[in-house]
């Protein structure tokens, strides 16, 4: 027999996977499962991203492999962007580089700078997937809370509680998932102090900096005196722009890092396909309108999932920000996993549970807005119908 790794033989299935199946299994039977689980965008990139990309997969001589660290037309369109956005001057040339979106970015981090018994602080709750890739590389994931009794903000009391000699890289995600809390200027840039201080790296998942409403706008870590010399920013276009399934992305900041970035993609990737650098380089040069009628429409759907909230959870927060709504469960579910296998089966609507983000997600779910509001009022009164 052929046997697996023990680092991967430790690590568990991608839950979306499972749940995955088991939605069609429904669906094969008659159910018509409404997802409001997974963060996919449920709308098309704007109409002159998709003009760009068709224009340019036409022509003769891009179809061959591209540079790891991608066309400077595209390099250049996501430095205009974080001086528009942020008011962030970013060399193209040594600051950004192109990503096959943020996870690609977060594993290939920690097989750059994590040797065994490294120590990696992540939030609790927290995207899956830094646990994960801290794990594969061989260190140990230290998680530090986001409480809901302040909001899911970072403490920084509990970061400085748990920096070791040993403490290599701190993750940061806001607008978060799957909390929607965000952060404000003082709070990076006391976390920047920190990190110079104690020489460790810090990141910033941002895929969801400019799905905002109202008058906030989610800040970039790189905006803080001192930022790049320990810290860099995942961004993506699949969030912003509704290209999740294109794959690009980038990251920025700090220049060894980025340098270090393209050594390892030139090894295991040859980048994206440059249809699709020029569709994102349209995407980044584009005018704001579109951006600002989307985060409406993703408003008025939050607003609905809001007031079905008000009804069944003990605690909710209302998100500035991102794609989710994080609401603790009625105290009659005896679970989170529960209170989503129930939704799942009896009411056809499909939930995350917050118990895979962390142990501080145990009682809580995640409701995603990736679906239209004619479909969120329906799924929103097969709820009702089922608990209310």
């Amino acid at each position: 027999m052929i046997t697996q790794s023990k680092k991967i033989s430790a690590i568990q299935p991608y839950f979306f996977l499972n749940l995955q199946n088991k939605i069609d299994n429904l669906n094969r039977n008659g159910k018509e499962v409404i997802r409001l689980d997974i963060g996919s965008p449920d709308l098309p990139p704007p109409a002159s991203v998709i003009d760009a990309f068709q224009s340019n997969i036409q022509k003769n001589d891009v179809h061959g492999y591209t540079s790891t660290k991608g066309p400077d037309v595209f390099r250049r369109a996501v430095a205009s962007y974080y001086q528009k956005r942020f008011n962030v001057t970013l060399n193209p040339e040594s600051e950004i580089t192109p990503l096959l979106g943020s996870k690609e970015g977060i594993v290939n981090l920690h097989q750059i700078f994590i040797d065994p018994g490294d120590e990696i602080l992540v939030p609790n709750p927290g995207y899956p997937s830094y646990e994960f890739a801290a794990m594969y590389a061989g260190g140990i994931p230290i998680p530090y809370d986001l409480d809901p009794q302040n909001g899911f903000q970072i403490n920084l009391n509990r970061i400085m509680a748990l920096i070791t000699p040993r403490t290599k890289m701190l993750w940061i995600n806001f607008p978060n998932n799957p909390t929607g809390s965000n952060i404000d200027l003082d709070t990076l840039q006391a976390l920047v102090n920190l990190a110079i201080k104690h020489q460790f790296l810090i990141i910033n998942d941002a895929p969801y900096t400019d799905v905002y409403f109202d008058t906030f706008m989610p800040p970039s870590i790189l905006s803080v005196p001192n930022a790049r010399e320990v810290a860099v920013e995942i961004n993506s276009l699949s969030k912003t722009y509704h290209m999740a399934g294109w794959r690009i992305g980038m990251m920025c900041g700090h220049e060894d890092v980025i340098k270090s970035i393209r050594i390892i993609k030139s090894k295991v990737d040859n980048s994206t396909a440059l249809p699709i650098f020029h569709a994102a380089t349209t995407a980044l040069n584009m005018d704001r309108t579109w951006l600002f009628e989307r985060n409406q429409l993703m408003k008025n759907r939050r607003d609905i999932i809001v007031e079905y909230l008000k009804g069944i959870s003990p605690y909710f927060a209302i998100p500035q920000a991102g794609y989710y709504l994080w609401a603790k469960i009625p105290s009659v579910f005896n679970s989170d996993f529960e209170f989503c296998e129930k939704a799942l089966t009896q009411a056809g609507v499909s939930l995350t549970p917050g118990s895979i983000y962390g142990s501080n997600g145990k009682h809580f779910i995640r409701i995603c807005i990736c679906q239209p509001e004619e479909t969120i009022n329906i799924a929103v009164k097969r709820l009702k119908a089922w608990y209310s």
